[in-house]
C-alpha cells in the first residue's frame, strides 16, 4: 500500500543494495501531485541524534501496516491516559493549585 497521509510508518519496497530493507521511516508530510506525489519523512531507529529529513516519491515506498497500527493504538492509549489523569487530578482538587500560581 502506498503512503497517503501523515503519521504512517513506511519503508522502501526495493531498497538499494547498500541499504537495510528493514529501515523504517515516519511520514511527516504527504504532498499530493497525481503520479508524482512526494513524501517528506524522517528515519527511525538511527544512530544519529538528529536524523535527517528526506523527500522521496511516494511510489517508491510501501506502508508498514502493522507498525502503523501499533503507533496509532499507542497514541490512542496515551490520549485516554491523559484524559484519565486530568480527571483524577480534578477530583483531587488540583485545579485549585493553578489559581494559587496565578496569585503568587
Amino acid at each position: 500500500m502506498k503512503p497517503n497521509r501523515r503519521g504512517q510508518i513506511v519503508k522502501f519496497h526495493t531498497p538499494n543494495y547498500d541499504e537495510d530493507p528493514n529501515d523504517l521511516y515516519l511520514v511527516l508530510e504527504f504532498i499530493e501531485d497525481n503520479d508524482k506525489s512526494r513524501v517528506k519523512m524522517r528515519a527511525l531507529n538511527t544512530r544519529y541524534s538528529f536524523p535527517w529529513l528526506s523527500a522521496v516519491y511516494a511510489k517508491d515506498l510501501e506502508v508498514d501496516v502493522l507498525t502503523t497500527k501499533q503507533l496509532e493504538r499507542y497514541l490512542e492509549v496515551l490520549k485516554i491516559k491523559k484524559k484519565i489523569d486530568e480527571r483524577d487530578l480534578k477530583l483531587l482538587g488540583v485545579e485549585c493549585l493553578e489559581s494559587l500560581k496565578i496569585l503568587s
